[in-house]
């Protein structure tokens, strides 16, 4: 499939982090948990490129007059030993006292509300594969490939008169979301986007006239491993499933951070993406190694 233009969506927000629902599922590998939690402190201008050195998983930055404040995922043993080297991390607790971990949970001990997991007969899978039953002729099913675990990355193609335009006809726009495992708002966004356009291919003209001249692409979930893990096993997990040490067990060795993995400046340096397995930000064996990002890279 041509390489297209590409307009990369992907919002990261306090929400992703927190909300949670019940997951359907197991992970082929078997997991033990890393007892991720947000982390929040704040630190000196050395501290913080300490930290962008570490490879740490850094959800957010501002810059005050105190110094940077910065929220950090970390396991208790990482806060720790941050701690003891000079840092005054603390949990994050919302107005209820929660840890996003505990609001997590909460949340889906109350049951379903917008997000749902990837597997299951009300999962998302199968809500993009309906998708073309219900728009036909403006959308289109693609299967991009594979992932660690087997699971199909699936992207939906939206233009006009979609089954008599050839591929590569008519430029392209390319929407991703959730390359990161616990960014669930991404995906909905993406989703939404998506259904911006299907519903107003019948009633906008603006629409219209986009599909007309041009083919989207929506790819809600780049990494389906990571982002069902976040339902059954870790909602703060972040990158995909891929076994680093091979002994058939999921934990904090394992996974490769997506967004680190391309082709672009790999291995530049360890600043923003790391070598480490242990890192949130390991950036994998070797640039495209993972089947994830080989399939976002086909569209």
């Amino acid at each position: 499939m041509h390489t297209y233009r590409r307009a990369f969506l992907a919002i990261i927000a306090m929400a992703a982090l927190i909300a949670s629902t019940a997951g359907v599922g197991t992970a082929t590998a078997q997991s033990q948990g890393s007892n991720l939690e947000l982390y929040q402190a704040t630190v000196n201008a050395e501290q913080h490129q300490q930290l962008l050195e570490g490879g740490y998983d850094i959800a957010s930055v501002e810059e005050t007059a105190d110094g940077y404040v910065v929220q950090v995922v970390l396991r208790p043993n990482e806060a720790n030993r941050l701690n003891r080297d000079g840092f005054d991390f603390e949990v994050v607790r919302n107005a209820d006292g929660l840890t996003a971990q505990q609001a997590a949970e909460q949340q889906k001990r109350r049951g379903f509300k917008v997000w749902r997991p990837w597997d299951g007969p009300a999962g998302l899978e199968q809500q993009i594969r309906s998708v073309p039953e219900e728009y036909q002729d403006i959308a289109e099913l693609h299967t991009l490939g594979q992932s660690h675990e087997g699971r199909d990355i699936l992207a939906i193609r939206v233009t006009s008169d979609v089954a008599n335009v050839p591929l590569n006809e008519r430029p392209a726009v390319l929407y991703q979301g959730t390359a990161h495992a616990r960014e669930w708002i991404a995906t909905e966004v993406t989703r939404r986007t998506m259904l911006h356009f299907l519903e107003g291919a019948t009633n906008d003209p603006e629409v219209q006239d986009v599909l007309a001249t041009t083919e989207l692409w929506f790819i809600p979930v780049v990494n389906p491993d990571g982002y069902q893990y976040t339902f059954d096993h870790e909602r703060l997990w972040r990158k995909n499933l891929r076994d680093n040490d091979g002994n058939g067990v999921i934990d904090s060795n394992d996974g490769v951070d997506l967004n680190r993995n391309f082709s672009e400046h790999w291995n530049y340096d360890e600043e923003g993406s790391s070598s480490q397995f242990t890192s949130q930000t390991y950036r994998g064996p070797a640039p495209m190694s993972e089947p994830e990002t080989v399939a976002n890279a086909a569209v």
